[in-house]
């Protein structure tokens, strides 16, 4: 399973090669240089250990120079001013110039860093151009549905939107984008000493991708308005996919002559194997961390840090006792003691639909004692605060009314201490879930038991409901007054989903997510008698569907012919567009079995390039499952891994096949049968629950409007169960359905193969006369 995710740490007040912080992989700073000089480069297109890496890891920046006279980048006096964070001075950048500008660095213990949680930090001036790569990192072919993707881009595109796109591990490429026009970028025209002096036009920018494994996010800092902080401009959920470590770029030995895998870049990416995308501005302040910072960690971040919110609530008179608490700026551990006052700024008016920040109370000087508390003060039930504290030095101080004053009537000073906008939600008065109940998979007359977890400022009641559909609507109430629900001695009937409404004093109900319990059984069955309809009692009855060339339709037509024995099949002609959906009714163990008649020759390869007999495939590498028609063959495959296995017999000769898939989540067992005999098995994945599909196709891969991935022929007496059959059952189920004398070797009981000496699954007589034979024949050597 995906993500086991590290916390950051706080950073080191002081930066420098002897003070870092344990997080920080590489830092460059830019400091080292003669203005205006280029940044010396020792021999043509050979790394160089021309930045340093401040971090004390050693992974020092080379400039990309065609020559050894400098003019891949030039040292430029101007920066975006003081590291807040660290209050380190910074008075250098780097300006990328020349035809071929870049940096990159060459170690070869950073190109294997794959790390589960990253953040970059990048801050400057953008010039005019397409998409301007501030941070990237050298690779090729790492994403297989898009060959040409380098494995990460922090960047400004077109539209002067800034984008963070980065692949992972398994290939999977991830992105976020902000609104575009989000920053402005000075003039291209000119030479570079023209665009350097344009370059003063726009503001300087700090711009921060950060992955935590889960999510993504890019934070802009305008330091033209600092005052306003890190803003978070864009963002990704990419908690569903399965392991979302940032990957190493080194895939298939792909590289190129000017070039390595894994190689970080600064001022320039990589696109189809090329460099690309070159950043033609000033570049400051480069870092990249091995975890997910959190703002007050950022560079720049003001200093004021730590903060916490305690809440009680006082029922009777309708109010949450907040506590504020903070730690007043600090250098190299020390309070900073020009600071005379801390202003207290919170949206107490955020109830009246005000969302300014008004002046609460003065803390003084803090002293030498950093931790500031306030409180408690009286706020509302069920809102969303934001609170700031501005401290202020000598000579800086304000009169301010409570109330009245606003965090903007300070005015700014970038001497003073800005807080960041920190945010809370105030204590519900309304009950709720921290926990959902969990279902799971028993045996008939076993037992289960489910609980929920409550937040809630006055005494919750509990109601337990059964709900057969995942709808939640008319439902049966099965349990109350308590937080865990117990199914004891399980029934066939009482598979489905459960849930808890909760409420309490102030009668607003709040529902949990379903937990689905699965009790072993038949789950569902289409005799395909002149219809759809499952035979079970779990009523997961059939839709057909038809693809009409541009979007599936339900209410098709369907043919009814000759079925297996007696009765009637669903028949399924070339070129009709049509199958069969169903609800998924299995998450865990399962055994699909169907009578399957057909001539067709599918496409071979993985199952899901084949033509679907029973099948629920979804994309990329998830939880999925399927049984198709691969090549001339019986296929199945399970996800994540995307295995497939495949049946020895060909099954496309125009008659009537049993085909049997079985699934054991404990052991990730799949095996597969034809006619009773077991064709094939292997092991994927274990303990997954497949929770990708809804609903499952009969006669169609899931995905895909190809007329290959139709089935053509007849499919008869579908049933599905949520547990593995064993292979005993499946023969003397084959057994029973055709006539006549069957001889099936059961894998798991077949003799020892010294005793059944021709290999028929039965020792005899036979075996004896074989072994007769050569009863007197002798190698023996003897004198």
């Amino acid at each position: 399973m995906k993500k086991m995710l590290f916390g950051a740490s706080l950073l080191a007040l002081a930066y420098g090669v002897s003070g870092v912080d344990a997080a920080t992989k590489a830092h460059w700073r830019f400091e080292g240089g003669t203005a205006d000089q280029g940044v010396p480069h020792t021999t043509v297109n050979v790394y160089s250990a021309d930045i340093a890496d401040v971090s004390g890891n050693g992974y020092d920046l080379s400039c990309f120079n065609s020559s050894t006279t400098p003019g891949g980048a030039i040292w430029r006096a101007k920066s975006a001013g003081t590291l807040r964070l660290s209050q380190e001075e910074n008075l250098m950048c780097v300006q990328n110039s020349g035809a071929n500008p870049g940096m990159y660095t060459g170690s070869a213990d950073l190109r294997s860093w794959s790390p589960a949680q990253f953040t970059v930090e990048v801050t400057f001036k953008a010039r005019q151009g397409e998409h301007r790569t501030f941070v990237g990192r050298d690779s090729y072919a790492a994403a297989p549905n898009n060959t040409g993707l380098s494995v990460l881009y922090v960047k400004v595109n077109p539209d002067e939107a800034l984008g963070f796109t980065f692949v992972d591990v398994n290939g999977i490429s991830h992105g976020c984008t902000s609104a575009p026009g989000i920053i402005k970028d000075y003039s291209s025209t000119g030479d570079i000493a023209t665009q350097f002096a344009s370059s003063d036009s726009v503001p300087w920018y700090s711009m921060v991708a950060r992955s935590d494994g889960d999510n993504m996010a890019i934070f802009l800092l305008d330091h033209s308005n600092p005052q306003l902080g890190y803003q978070l401009v864009a963002q990704a959920d990419i908690s569903d996919f399965e392991n979302t470590a940032l990957h190493p770029g080194q895939k298939g030995g792909n590289t190129g002559t000017d070039w390595v895998p894994g190689n970080f870049t600064v001022g320039r990416g990589m696109f189809n194997g090329v460099h690309a995308d070159r950043a033609h501005g000033l570049i400051d302040e480069v870092r990249i961390s091995d975890v997910a910072l959190d703002e007050s960690e950022f560079l720049f971040a003001p200093a004021v840090g730590s903060p916490v919110v305690n809440q009680t609530a006082d029922v009777p008179n309708g109010n949450v006792e907040t506590t504020f608490s903070w730690n007043a700026p600090v250098r190299n551990g020390v309070v900073i003691p020009e600071i005379v006052d801390q202003y207290l700024f919170v949206n107490t008016k955020v109830a009246l639909g005000d969302p300014n920040l008004y002046f609460v109370a003065n803390m003084g000087d803090p002293g030498s004692t950093a931790l500031t508390s306030y409180g408690p003060m009286d706020l509302n039930f069920d809102n969303n605060y934001n609170w700031r504290v501005i401290s202020v030095i000598t000579g800086k101080t304000a009169t301010l009314t409570a109330g009245v004053s606003k965090d903007t009537d300070v005015a700014y000073d970038p001497n003073c201490y800005y807080g960041t906008t920190w945010s809370f939600a105030s204590l519900p008065s309304t009950p709720v879930i921290s926990s959902d109940p969990v279902g799971g998979y028993i045996e008939v007359g076993g037992s289960i038991t489910m609980t929920v977890g409550v937040d809630s400022v006055t005494t919750p009641i509990h109601t337990w409901y059964f709900s057969k559909d995942n709808i939640i609507g008319d439902d049966v109430i099965v349990g109350t007054d308590s937080d865990t629900y117990v199914i004891n001695e399980a029934t066939s009937q009482q598979q489905g989903y459960y849930y808890c409404s909760v409420t309490n004093s102030s009668q607003s109900v709040v529902n949990s997510a379903m937990a689905f319990v699965e009790v072993a059984q038949m789950v569902a069955y289409y005799e395909f008698e002149n219809t759809l309809n499952d035979s079970t009692t779990m009523e997961n009855n059939g839709t057909a569907v038809f693809f009409d060339g541009t979007a599936e339709v339900d209410g098709a037509e369907v043919t009814y012919g000759s079925g297996f024995g007696d009765g009637t099949a669903l028949v399924l002609g070339q070129g009709e567009m049509k199958h069969v959906r169903i609800p998924c009714p299995v998450r865990s163990s399962y055994t699909m079995e169907a009578w399957v008649k057909t001539s067709m020759t599918a496409a071979g390869g993985d199952w899901w390039l084949g033509a679907g007999i029973i099948d629920g495939e979804m994309s990329g590498q998830v939880a999925d499952f399927g049984t198709v028609l691969s090549g001339s063959k019986f296929a199945m495959g399970s996800g994540p891994s995307s295995r497939t296995i495949r049946s020895v017999v060909d099954i496309n000769d125009g008659e009537w096949h049993y085909c049997v898939a079985t699934r054991d989540i404990s052991t990730g067992e799949i095996k597969l049968y034809v006619d009773g005999h077991r064709e094939a098995t292997t092991i994927t994945d274990k303990d997954v629950r497949y929770t990708v599909t809804d609903v499952l196709n009969i006669g169609k891969v899931r995905l895909g409007h190809v007329a290959g991935k139709y089935f053509v022929g007849s499919i008869d007496e579908v049933k599905i169960y949520n547990y593995a059959i064993d292979e005993l059952t499946i023969a003397r189920n084959y057994a029973s359905m055709v006539p006549g004398e069957h001889n099936i070797c059961i894998e798991n009981l077949r003799p020892e193969g010294k005793y059944d000496v021709n290999g028929d699954c039965v020792v005899n007589i036979k075996d004896f006369a074989m072994l007769a034979t050569k009863w007197l024949e002798s190698g023996l050597y003897s004198n």
